[in-house]
C-alpha cells in the first residue's frame, strides 16, 4: 500500500495496477483513520477523554472490517460493479437509512429519559450504542443490496 504519494497512487489506479482487494483495503484504511481521528480524539468532557468513546471507536473499526469484508465477498460473486462502486454508490441511500434509524432511536431515548431519569453514564452508553447500531444498519443495507443482485 502507498501511504503518502497520492500522485503515484492515482497513476497506478488509473493504469489498472490496483486490484479490487487492494481498493477495499484502502477504503477500510480510510474508514479506520477517520474513525480514530473523529471518534477518539473528538470526545472530551472537560479535560478527560471518555473511555467509552475509545471502546466505541474500537468497536466501529471492527464493524467497518466486518462490513467491508462482507460487501467485498458478495461483490466478488458478481460480474458487475466493483466493491468500491457498491460501497460508494449503495452507501448513500444506506447511510440515509442508518441516519433515520439513529435519529429515531435518539428521539425515543430522549423522549423517555424525563420519565425514567436515566443516569448520565447510561444515557451516554445508550447514545454510543445507537451510533454503533447505525453503522451496522449501514453495512447490512449495502450487503443486502449487493446480495439481491446475486443469482
Amino acid at each position: 500500500m502507498i501511504f503518502w504519494d497520492v500522485k503515484r497512487l492515482a497513476r497506478e489506479l488509473n493504469d489498472g495496477k490496483i486490484n479490487e482487494a487492494t481498493k477495499a483495503k484502502y477504503y477500510l484504511a480510510t474508514l479506520v483513520i477517520v474513525t480514530l481521528y473523529n471518534g477518539y480524539l473528538g470526545y472530551y468532557i472537560g479535560s478527560q477523554v471518555i473511555y467509552l468513546s475509545l471502546a466505541r471507536t474500537l468497536l466501529l473499526i471492527a464493524v467497518y472490517c466486518w462490513g467491508v469484508f462482507d460487501v467485498y465477498c458478495k461483490s466478488r460473486a458478481l460480474a458487475g460493479p466493483s466493491v468500491l462502486d457498491n460501497l460508494g454508490v449503495l452507501g448513500f441511500p444506506a447511510y440515509i437509512r442508518s441516519v433515520v434509524a439513529f435519529w429515531t432511536g435518539l428521539i425515543v431515548l430522549y423522549s423517555i429519559d424525563p420519565f425514567l431519569r436515566l443516569p448520565d453514564w447510561l444515557l451516554i452508553g445508550l447514545y454510543e450504542f445507537l451510533a454503533l447500531a447505525m453503522m451496522v444498519v449501514l453495512f447490512r443495507s449495502i450487503s443486502k443490496g449487493v446480495a439481491s443482485c446475486i443469482k
